[in-house]
């Protein structure tokens, strides 16, 4: 399993555990790894390897259209950052 993968599974966890749903979001198109959900509040979460992980320019146009349709969207390369975003 790659890093980008452990760090998913990892985040992932830590997530389900404070009761937020997660979803995988498989697509063609670019968009973001998984959903988190949790009281009213819907997060896309795209994970990248620490350090070597960059954005496709696919991934840069999804992420930008779907902020400026208003979601919230995160690029996360750390555990740290993702505790941050679902406020643990």
């Amino acid at each position: 399993m790659n890093t980008e993968a452990k760090l998913e599974q990892k985040c992932r966890k830590l997530a389900i555990d404070a009761g937020w749903l997660s979803y995988k979001f498989e697509s063609e198109g670019g968009l973001p790894d998984r959903i988190f959900i949790k009281d009213g509040r819907i997060i896309f979460v795209e994970f990248k390897a620490p350090k070597t992980g960059r954005l496709s320019k696919l991934q840069q146009v999804q992420i930008k259209r779907m902020i400026n349709a208003g979601a919230i969207v995160h690029v996360c390369d750390n555990v740290e950052s993702f505790l941050r975003i679902i406020e643990l």
